[in-house]
């Protein structure tokens, strides 16, 4: 088996039968076994993905070294859900100052 964190940059190849899921949102969970991701599309539950911790602390670095080497490449942050709900929240409580 190919270890893809040590594998060159590649891309999913679709295969057939196997569904690609779009998703805007997601759910962690642990118990004393393993991790659970609820995976969800407008606040509304998708997919339920299970693992064992390994596997997605394995899934968590390989995540994060994709998502470093595509910040470095086009030189650009990519925001976090949770600082752009911060930044709203900012906004909207600066919005009502200033009608006041």
């Amino acid at each position: 088996m190919v270890d893809p964190l040590l594998s060159p940059p590649a891309r999913a190849v679709p295969v057939a039968g196997i569904p690609a899921v779009y998703f805007n949102g997601f759910a962690i969970a642990l118990s004393s076994a393993d991790v659970a991701i609820q995976i969800s599309i407008d606040n509304q539950p998708l997919i339920n993905l299970k693992g064992s911790y390994t596997t997605m602390k394995t899934l968590s670095e390989g995540l994060a070294m994709a998502m470093a080497r595509f910040e470095k490449v086009t030189e650009h942050t990519v925001m976090t859900q949770r600082f752009v709900e911060n930044a709203l929240k900012a906004d909207h409580a600066d919005g009502d100052k200033e009608k006041q």
